[in-house]
């Protein structure tokens, strides 16, 4: 077998194999011979089944397999043996003749490569990126006291509806056929000040008439809350009768070190001078955070635009159709297909980009990064939970679990390269320092949902 490649330009090629005849027909009179020996057809024998009946039911599929085995491998041996880095997979060339098994000997296979692009970018110091600041408000610190209260307190029975209370109600209508659910429950926190204002003021065992579909406007909401599905809703008399049976109000912690234990773990905060601090401090490392996703941000936006990085994206496109085509469960209709190619180049480019920063800068995934990040997922999922400071062998557990999935696995060790070629850049560049209110970052941050969603 003899493997070719002919490079049409800068970011494409194609590889040629020719197969004679010599290369497969050891291994397919092998198999034929197999066959034979197993098998059992009425009249013969096992193994006495003449091997021109054989041939005529299994030779044609016998070297199909075999001649396809052949190109897999010639074109595996032939990119690890040039150590050839190329984008997706080689695909077969259009213009390639068709192949007749049945006439043919020796075959000839064309497959289109897609060559990754030489990226070239030289950061320094004359490269200006923005950096934000967030200004941290003496709201701001206020709200973050009252919330971590609130989160660590208790919940206390009320007797009168008050706004931010959990409501257990029964809801009735007149009639046998008429809507009746005992013991639903009502946030007044998910409903509109103007729907709330109607239930202040009552007391338990009390009761309201009024729309059910303006006090919850959402479908998925309105049909949990009656027990209902939402196909139903259109067909429903809305108008229903809440009795109230229970008021439930979140009465925030007191100060005091059982509270400061809860939050931050034993004897960590002290005094509420301690808390303070560390109220602020948590607000810093937040709006640290959000700094560093907007620089990430700004960071590939710049580089990209200085790396100019062209792809073959004819080539990668009908690598992708194909692909999604050998699918059914990810197959992607023309219209989708064009839709997430900008996404697809993009992230591609952004890629190589990366690939180019850690090369140069000898950047090292380690298993511990994986690890450590897998853990810091794990103290997410915890803290989503309310448990703020799981013990360190239990997150380490939960992280090598987790890391048994390839997927998260991968997942995070992309994540851990993009943060290091990040953090790379941002001792190289220039930063444009700015400090910014809160409301400008929200405003940043929208506009970015707003732009990914676009794509």
């Amino acid at each position: 077998m003899n493997v070719t490649q002919n490079n049409i330009d800068a970011l494409n090629a194609t590889l040629t194999l020719k197969i004679e005849k010599a290369d497969y027909e050891e291994n397919v009179s092998k198999s034929l011979k197999d066959y034979r020996r197993k098998a059992q057809m009425p009249g013969f024998r096992p193994g006495n089944v003449p091997m021109g009946m054989i041939q005529k039911m299994y030779g044609k599929s016998l070297l199909v397999d075999e001649v396809f085995k052949l190109v897999d491998k010639g074109i595996n041996d032939y990119l690890q043996e040039q150590k050839l880095h190329i984008l997706g997979s080689p695909i077969p060339n259009e213009q390639t003749p068709k192949v007749d098994f049945d006439t043919q000997d020796a075959y000839e296979f064309v497959y289109d490569i897609a060559l990754p692009p030489q990226v070239k970018l030289e950061l320094s110091g004359k490269v200006k990126i923005p950096y934000y600041t967030i200004k941290i408000t003496n709201e701001d610190k206020q709200q973050r006291k009252d919330a971590t209260l609130q989160y660590f307190g208790k919940m206390e029975q009320q007797d009168v509806v008050e706004a931010d209370d959990l409501l257990r109600v029964d809801v009735a209508q007149e009639g046998e056929e008429g809507i009746k659910v005992a013991g639903a429950m009502l946030s007044t926190k998910t409903i509109a000040a103007a729907q709330v204002a109607k239930l202040k003021g009552l007391k338990v065992g009390e009761n309201i008439t009024l729309n059910i579909r303006e006090l919850l406007d959402n479908d998925v909401d309105c049909a949990a809350f009656l027990h209902l599905k939402t196909e139903q809703l259109p067909n429903i008399n809305p108008v229903v009768t809440l009795t109230i049976k229970e008021v439930s109000r979140m009465q925030p912690a007191e100060m005091n070190q059982e509270f400061f234990d809860k939050a931050f773990g034993k004897d960590v905060v002290t005094n509420e001078a301690e808390f303070l601090a560390k109220v602020e401090t948590e607000i810093s490392e937040q709006f640290a955070r959000t700094s560093d996703y907007l620089f990430k941000i700004d960071v590939r936006k710049k580089l990209l635009e200085l790396a100019h990085v062209e792809l073959p994206e004819n080539t990668l496109k009908r690598w992708l159709q194909l692909s999604s085509a050998s699918d059914e469960k990810q197959k992607l209709t023309d219209e989708q297909l064009e839709k997430e190619l900008p996404a697809f180049f993009e992230g591609l480019r952004w890629s190589l980009v990366q690939e180019n920063i850690a090369k140069q800068n000898n950047i090292q995934i380690e298993e511990s990064d994986i690890l450590e990040s897998s853990k810091s997922a794990v103290r997410q999922q915890f803290a989503m939970y309310g448990i703020t400071n799981p013990p360190d062998e239990e997150v380490e557990k939960y992280a090598k679990n987790l890391l048994q999935d390839n997927k998260h696995r991968s997942r995070a060790a992309e994540q851990i390269l993009e943060d290091k070629v990040v953090d790379v850049v941002k001792t190289i560049v220039k930063l444009d320092t700015q400090e910014v209110s809160k409301e400008k970052v929200e405003q940043l941050l929208a506009k970015i949902k707003e732009q990914n969603h676009q794509h």
